[in-house]
């Protein structure tokens, strides 16, 4: 592994930059002359700037990414990593990177003023970068920058990012990141000072996103949406972005922006997310069938709690759901032994009407180890098949708590599966609703009878 020295303050691009004192003058330079799995040390008062389009182009490779550290260059190597340098361009120009490489502790400024100025993963060939300690800020107030996660390969290469502890900060509200490749985001946050965007992750032509972001804290996103969907001209098929233990700003009261195009379109995941402290969890899950929503109003009496407040699952299906693709309900594991006999599992549900709803309009899935022999699962359901007549689900007299609600209507969904006697394992519950245009709660604590 060859180390080399970048130094804004005496570097020149010119030298060799093997020590500090023959320092390459930017990162770019030290890119050029380096191979896979070599190490670029970056000063920690290094300050590039440069008023054209800027190119960092790792040599690496997935195998052996290239790393590019800030670090005090009061040693040679330095013996500790520092997070002050900064690489910025001026007027209307984006910083780009390609290939693979780990990056540590960089503040990355693209554009200033007005101009518009993108930070861009955009290639043909594979790219994999890992950012850590590091910040992306889009200075220019145009409103057609973006921070780019992206292919310009139909065949869909290896294109992934990972921020860790990064920060971002955007300068007008048509901004955010738009992604049409894997991006993994976990820990930072959007920084105050900058303008929030209308829509944090939006869809881009050339691939389905996978998002994921974890730890993040979103304070300051504002009444402003995590997902934006793009039109059908430009969306691409599928695709999710989950938000797992963020902390989502006081004001926000719509998730997502834009309209699902189909049932391909891409999905968004919250869990686990709080609003601040002192409020309950928020789950939320919205695709073209429509949304399900944890919710601490409508509730069952003894039911499913966060530890300290009770919840329910609140489903709200769009026109589009019906029982061919219903909505879903989250994913619900329980620990359930064997008995050798048949067993039942349980949910309770409430909605708002004189009228029941069938086993063909709203229906409980399980997926359970049916085989002590076999790690082949088995699926039950209690929805009627497509031809036969449809039957009202059973009618419960479990107490609810019915705020808002003028005729609550009690019922309960049942699937009979049978264990072997002695195996324990995950039984996974969903439930769907095949009905449009409707909202019901039901309890996510699954009983076992």
């Amino acid at each position: 592994m060859a180390v080399f020295y970048v130094r804004s303050t005496d570097g020149n691009d010119a030298d060799n930059g093997t020590t500090w004192a023959l320092a390459k003058a930017t990162l770019a330079g030290a890119l050029a002359i380096a191979a896979a799995g070599d190490r670029i040390w970056v000063s920690q008062v290094h300050a590039e700037t440069q008023a054209s389009t800027m190119s960092l182009a790792s040599p690496g490779t997935s195998a052996l990414p290239c790393e590019i550290l800030c670090g005090n260059d009061s040693a040679q190597p330095p013996t500790s990593k520092a997070s002050s340098a900064t690489i910025s361009t001026t007027g209307a120009f984006s910083i780009s990177f390609t290939g693979h490489a780990y990056c540590y502790g960089i503040t990355f400024n693209a554009a200033n003023s007005t101009n518009a100025g993108s930070i861009n993963w955009i290639g043909t060939a594979s790219y994999w970068w890992r950012l850590e300690r590091c910040t992306l800020v889009l200075r220019g107030t145009s409103s057609t920058t973006r921070i780019n996660v992206s292919s310009s390969n139909a065949a869909h290469t290896d294109h992934r990012v990972d921020l860790i502890d990064c920060d971002v900060q955007f300068s007008n509200s048509a901004q955010g990141i738009s992604c049409a490749a894997v991006l993994n985001w976990r820990k930072g946050s959007i920084l105050a000072g900058g303008t929030s965007p209308a829509s944090l992750i939006r869809t881009l032509a050339g691939g389905a996103p996978t998002v994921r972001v974890q730890g993040v804290d979103l304070t300051q996103l504002g009444n402003n949406a995590l997902l934006g969907i793009s039109s059908a001209t430009v969306c691409p098929p599928g695709g999710v972005v989950r938000f797992e233990g963020c902390i989502l700003p006081a004001t926000v009261s719509n998730l997502v922006s834009g309209s699902f195009n189909g049932p391909g379109s891409p999905e968004l995941r919250v869990d686990d997310c709080f609003v601040d402290a002192s409020r309950p969890r928020v789950m939320q899950r919205a695709c073209y069938e429509g949304g399900a929503y944890s919710d601490n109003t409508v509730i069952r009496t003894s039911g499913a709690s966060d530890g300290a407040t009770g919840v329910s699952h609140k489903l709200v299906s769009a026109a589009g759901a019906h029982y061919h693709h219903p909505l879903y309900g989250p994913e619900i594991p329980v620990f359930v032994a064997g008995t050798g006999s048949a067993q039942t599992a349980v949910i309770e549900i409430v909605h708002d009407s004189a009228t029941p709803l069938t086993d063909k309009q709203i229906w409980l899935s399980i997926l359970f180890p049916a085989s002590a022999s076999t790690p082949l699962s088995s699926f039950a359901d209690d929805r009627a098949d497509v031809l036969a007549t449809a039957a009202n689900q059973t009618t419960s007299a479990v107490a609810w708590t019915t705020t808002g609600l003028s005729t609550p209507l009690k019922q309960k969904l049942e699937v009979a599966f049978t264990m072997p006697s002695g195996l324990l394992g995950v039984m996974v519950a969903r439930v769907a609703m095949a009905l449009p245009s409707y909202t019901l709660w039901y309890d996510p604590l699954v009983t076992i009878v």
